[in-house]
Formats: structure tokens, sequence, C-alpha cells
């Protein structure tokens, strides 16, 4: 009889957080919340105020990709920050000085594009993190860490300007609303 009602106890646990219904409580421990976004920095894959539905904890079930857009917590700002992967552990990555003087990023030897095919090309002075993460692992992404960009060619606020980013500050997978 106990374990009946402790798996009846589970299965209406599991039911209400995969309708998120502990969402009017506190909205950290909702499965999929939605946003407007603030910024533009991945336009146009996601516009200044289109909505998106973050689906939290999807990471703790489901490998980061290369080419996810995910949401992460940032210290700076309250809410979450959507970039996309670019580069996952093992990958290595290099930063490239080009001939306008400013710097692109090298992936497993490729540069690196953004949706529209353009190269990152960064400014020398707002990449001293990622270089300094370039430095201290030498070009080699450690394990639970990922290189996550905007997709401004010239750059955003991103791995460009903080460096890389831990595994356990993302939030969870970002699909855009209609």
């Amino acid at each position: 009889m106990y374990f009946l009602r402790q798996l009846l106890f589970f299965i209406i646990i599991v039911y209400l957080l995969s309708i998120g219904g502990f969402c009017s409580a506190d909205p950290q421990y909702c499965l999929n919340q939605k946003y407007a976004v603030q910024g533009n920095s991945l336009k146009p894959l996601i516009n200044p105020n289109q909505n998106i539905e973050i689906i939290r904890g999807y990471y703790d079930i489901h490998d980061v990709k290369r080419g996810d857009i995910v949401a992460y917590k940032h210290i700076a700002y309250k809410e979450p920050i959507i970039k996309i992967v670019k580069a996952l552990p093992g990958d290595r990555f290099k930063l490239k000085k080009n001939s306008q003087g400013r710097v692109s990023i090298l992936i497993n030897d490729n540069i690196c594009l953004n949706s529209e095919n353009k190269s990152y090309s960064m400014n020398p002075n707002k990449i001293k993190m990622l270089a300094l993460h370039e430095k201290q692992y030498d070009g080699l992404i450690p394990e639970d860490v990922y290189l996550v960009l905007g997709n401004a060619a010239r750059g955003s606020f991103d791995s460009s300007e903080f460096g890389l980013i831990p595994k356990r500050d993302i939030i969870g997978k970002v699909n855009p609303v209609e």
C-alpha cells in the first residue's frame, strides 16, 4: 500500500511538472517559460520582441549540441541570456587576427560563421576574456564548458566578451514561438 501511494505521488508530481503546474508558485521551477526577446544579437534567427520558450532542464537529460540556442544565467543580468552554441567540449578554438585588424574565431581549424554565412569579426579589445581562456586551456574547450555566440558578425555580449560558459549555467533550450 505504501508503495502504491508513493507511486501515485510520483505520477502526480511528474504530471504537474509536465504541464507547468508549479509555475504560479515560482517561475524558476517551470519547465517551459515564455519570454519576449529584448535584444537583437540573434537577429534574423530570433528578432527583438519575438516570443521564445525556454525548456528548463532540457540539458539535464539531453546533450548540448552545436547550433543549439540556449538560455543561460549570467551574473550581470536578472533575465536569461540566449545565444548559439558554437563549440563543444573537446573542440579546438583559436583567435586569429584578420586583414581588417579584427579577430576571427576558428573552431576545429574552420572559420566560425553565423547563420548568414558571415565570419565573426570581433574587436580585439572586446575579446580579452576569450583570449585568456584560449591561453589557459591551450585552445581546447574543457569538459562541461561551451563557447556561445550571438548571430551578429561583429560580436555581441557573448563568449567573445565574457569567455566560455559552464554547463551548470545553462538553464535550458530555446525554441522560437510563432
